[in-house]
């Protein structure tokens, strides 16, 4: 049965750098974060007459950005082989990103919104549509899905092969090398600069000093001003040390994927539908259906996890042993479910 609670389900625990895990200011930069996407998503679903743009920075990739640094940040697990660390970060974004994902398919496909074939759910469900269909992703908010993968790929091939420093800086130049990525890609070197960055400075246990990297970033925006958005991420994960503390804060914190996850079906969809409420009113009812999707799945994939976890418990009783026994802790251990994306 699932409980009735609005605390979000704990994720399988973790393991790593106190310094990366148990911050509670990133709980805080989480919230921001989703506050920032969600701002600039509703002004463009929603025609709300202001912009999202502060010269060269949008406030949703602004969002992105600072993400993909508390990802980095807490990426670090140097106790881990990097199978299992790789291992455990699918097991954590997947099963709430196929859900999703599936339910906004069968939407799309109910009231024809977008065509799509077989090869692009596919691709979508492996966490690759961005590179593969880049111009029709159902769900487009999940196009951070596939940033997040390739940083955790890049990553891995990283710790296999002993040179992370080396691939932080070859992503770096990549960033500076203004002008030789444009159209969907423009901004994937350099988000994915906040992420390596974030990553290298908790690495070396210098996360209450990435602020240093951060204005080396904002320096170096002057040869490319897109770099602004990984300087204000590595800057602001350096703040972590410090916390509201806050119960309202940390409930949003704890519901941030899902509610990412979810947050575009339901802005389009009131948009689409309610199309003669006003702009005040479609925004709460989309945020106030997103709040109960982000619920639903949240408390649908702790149940799937707890069944699983039975299930493979049982098995291990009767004498099945192997890695996959231990691939699923319990589910009530742990990290809260924002962690899943980190």
């Amino acid at each position: 049965m699932i409980p009735l609670s609005l605390s979000p389900v704990p994720s399988p625990p973790a393991t790593g750098r106190r310094e990366a895990t148990a911050t509670p200011g990133l709980d805080d930069l989480r919230a921001v974060a989703l506050l920032l996407v969600v701002t600039q998503h509703g002004i463009s679903v929603f025609g709300v007459p202001t912009d999202a743009e502060f010269g060269p920075i949008n406030l949703g990739q602004l969002g992105v950005t600072v993400f993909l640094a508390i990802s980095g940040a807490l990426a670090v697990v140097p106790d881990q082989p990097p199978v299992t660390w790789l291992r455990r970060r699918l097991v954590r974004v997947y099963p709430a990103f196929w859900l999703a994902l599936l339910a906004s398919f069968v939407a799309t496909w109910a009231f024809g919104y977008k065509s799509f074939g077989a090869a692009q759910v596919a691709s979508q469900l492996l966490g690759t549509g961005w590179f593969t269909h880049p111009a029709n992703l159902v769900n487009s908010a999940s196009w951070f899905i596939s940033l997040l993968l390739a940083c955790y790929a890049t990553v891995f091939v990283a710790r296999v092969t002993h040179t992370e420093n080396v691939v932080c800086l070859v992503v770096g130049c990549l960033a500076v090398w203004k002008g030789r990525f444009t159209g969907d890609y423009a901004l994937l070197p350099v988000h994915m600069t906040s992420f390596f960055v974030a990553y290298l400075v908790t690495r070396a246990g210098w996360l209450r000093r990435a602020w240093v990297a951060g204005g080396l970033l904002g320096a170096a925006s002057v040869t490319n001003p897109y770099l602004a958005y990984p300087a204000v991420g590595v800057t602001l994960i350096s703040l972590s040390a410090w916390s509201l503390r806050s119960r309202f804060v940390a409930c949003v914190s704890g519901y941030s994927y899902e509610f990412y996850l979810v947050h575009g079906m339901f802005f389009v969809g009131i948009a689409s539908l309610l199309p003669g409420l006003p702009v005040a009113g479609m925004i709460a009812t989309a945020i106030a259906a997103s709040c109960a999707g982000a619920w639903i799945l949240n408390r649908t994939v702790g149940w799937l996890r707890a069944y699983v976890s039975g299930a493979v418990s049982t098995a291990g009783k009767m004498g099945l042993q192997g890695d996959e026994v231990q691939s699923f802790p319990p589910s009530t251990a742990g990290a809260p479910p924002h962690r899943a994306v980190s």
